[in-house]
């Protein structure tokens, strides 16, 4: 019998949650068996390299046309990229991530008539009724008349597909993300951490945040938020990790603060494991989101999160449980928390245990890729 063969369309923008879960769904595929392939910009990035360094037997297709810009003319060449792909390996199913992806392997597998066509919807793409998501939600309908099906990663983004008539109720399901939660155990008391490389104080407060440099984060949130932490607290630094186009702005903003010494630029950080288990909080200030990685990583590490309650967020997070919900912009709410974390290290302690337990028992990849491995296999009649 021949091996069932799945390709994944991704592309990659330095390391972000789904250059992530494209390379773990890339292992959970290999190990049940099924030929992989996967179609990236991402040859000479994190994907690629750890791709190469593993040792998985996927094949791999690269243009660097795939990225997250539309530009019409560049689009047309993508398409016939990927006809040409489908039309070589002959897939029985196709996954893709990412709007432009989603759109163009969408049209690519009804042209090849490829008999299973799967999106995965890790954020709307858009903030709530913005006219850019009335126009992604219209290609999404159209997708849904050639035969693609959904996967949501949060249960807020599939009542919005359904209730936007995107498509019928059972072609859309929600598979939360995972995270391999082993790798975020937290450092024993004696172990060096990562906040050596930034320079603070052995008794600095650090709360974190990791993401893209670009507007829809917020980063501009966390900034106001720490400066007015700053102003009470001494041994409060905050630290910004990541990289993207909205860095010159944020250093701008940083150096107007009044408290440039205590916020730290520390840019793209490949190993996150041993910057979440440096800090001892973490903020995500964000339009929209998902099951955002760095949640549950930071959970994962033992480091509660403060994070806006938009789209998906809320499945995680509860309030003053396991880690801090805000209204969307509410920067001023946000300095109570916090103040409350810093002031009560006892509550604080008890929220990092709520936070690794829920993240253990929820969102552990073993479980989760397995489940999104065999609702691939199983709907496609596979």
């Amino acid at each position: 019998m021949k091996p069932l063969k799945v390709i994944l369309l991704a592309h990659e923008h330095l390391y972000g949650g789904g250059t992530k879960q494209t390379f773990l769904l890339a292992e959970a595929l290999v190990a049940r068996g099924v030929q992989t392939v996967l179609v990236s910009n991402a040859e000479t990035s994190w994907l690629g390299q750890a791709l190469e360094q593993s040792g998985l037997p996927v094949k791999t297709y690269y243009s660097q046309l795939i990225d997250r810009a539309i530009r019409p003319w560049q689009e047309l060449k993508v398409l016939f990229f990927i006809i040409q792909v489908f039309l070589t390996e002959k897939p029985d199913v196709v996954l893709a991530s990412g709007v432009k992806l989603i759109g163009l392997s969408g049209v690519a597998a009804w042209l090849c008539n490829v008999p299973n066509r799967f999106a995965i919807i890790r954020g709307e793409g858009a903030p709530p009724g913005s006219r850019t998501l009335k126009v992604i939600y219209a290609m999404h309908r159209l997708l849904a008349l050639l035969g693609v099906r959904y996967i949501t990663v949060s249960e807020y983004i599939r009542r919005q597909m359904i209730d936007h008539g995107i498509c019928r109720p059972d072609r859309i399901q929600t598979i939360h993300d995972g995270i391999p939660v082993s790798a975020f155990t937290p450092l024993a008391e004696d172990e060096q951490c990562f906040a050596d490389s930034w320079k603070l104080p052995p008794n600095a407060f650090k709360i974190g945040m990791v993401g893209r440099l670009v507007a829809g984060k917020r980063y501009d949130y966390f900034i106001q938020l720490m400066i007015a932490l700053c102003r009470e607290f001494p041994q409060v630094y905050g630290v910004l990790i990541g990289e993207g186009p909205d860095r010159a702005h944020l250093e701008s903003l940083i150096q107007v603060s009044g408290f440039a010494d205590r916020l730290v630029m520390a840019g793209y950080c490949a190993d996150m494991p041993a910057v979440y288990r440096s800090l001892d909080f973490t903020v995500l200030f964000t339009d929209y989101e998902g099951c955002p990685n760095s949640v549950l990583e930071s959970m994962a590490a033992g480091v509660p999160v403060l994070a806006s309650d938009v789209c998906g967020i809320g499945e995680i997070l509860e309030s003053g449980w396991n880690g801090f919900l805000v209204t969307h912009g509410d920067v001023e709410s946000a300095a109570i928390l916090m103040r409350k974390a810093i002031e009560e290290p006892a509550f604080r302690k008890s929220m990092s245990e709520n936070a690794r337990d829920s993240v253990r028992h929820r969102f552990d990849a073993s479980q989760k890729l397995q489940e999104l491995v065999s609702h691939l296999l199983v709907s496609s009649s596979l």
